[in-house]
């Protein structure tokens, strides 16, 4: 292992892989880990800046943003390795697939609010925004009914919320859950 901080975790909903950041290499890059065996295998190798790893909840694709010409594309990538499919062309950072790996939730915009890419049609549709809350941290719950999220309301608070997720939608602010007090 190297001395280098390994940041931004993500697992698969087996436990059994998850994929991180690391600068181990001297670049910024994702990794995974194979929990079972230990393994740790770099996934992405060229020099450029990526940012949000977010594994499926079968372990057997990561999606990730990375920096080109001040947008934020989102790219695909198998865990067993091979060439990454760019998904979106400016979307921003992802956060969490759906349970069957066909939907990814992803932060865009100022202030950040959550947005859904239908990653095999490659419809996008705004999901979940505040008008004056920056969001963050998006996840679907296990069985996709659910989004828990966490709203920055000041500069130095935050609560967490979750929102019931039907039909490829959520409810504005007013019918979101708080469950946390800030």
């Amino acid at each position: 292992r190297s001395a280098a901080p390994d940041t931004n975790p993500s697992a698969s909903a087996d436990g059994k892989k998850i994929v991180f950041l690391s600068r181990r290499s001297g670049n910024k890059e994702i990794w995974m880990k194979d929990l079972d065996s230990g393994q740790e295998t770099a996934l992405t190798t060229a020099a450029i800046q990526v940012s949000s790893p977010a594994i499926t909840s079968d372990g057997s694709k990561v999606a990730y943003s990375v920096l080109e010409k001040q947008k934020k594309p989102i790219y695909v990538l198998a865990t067993s390795r091979g060439i990454a499919e760019k998904v979106c062309g400016d979307c921003g950072e992802p956060m969490s697939w759906s349970s069957d790996g066909t939907k990814l939730l992803y932060l865009s915009g100022q202030p950040r609010h959550v947005d859904l890419l239908d990653v095999t049609s490659g419809a996008q549709a705004p999901l979940l925004e505040h008008p004056e809350f920056s969001l963050d941290q998006a996840h679907f719950s296990p069985d996709d009914g659910w989004i828990a999220f966490v709203a920055k309301t000041r500069p130095d608070r935050a609560r967490v919320f979750i929102a019931p997720f039907r039909h490829g939608s959520a409810p504005g602010p007013k019918e979101w859950i708080a469950v946390t007090g800030g």
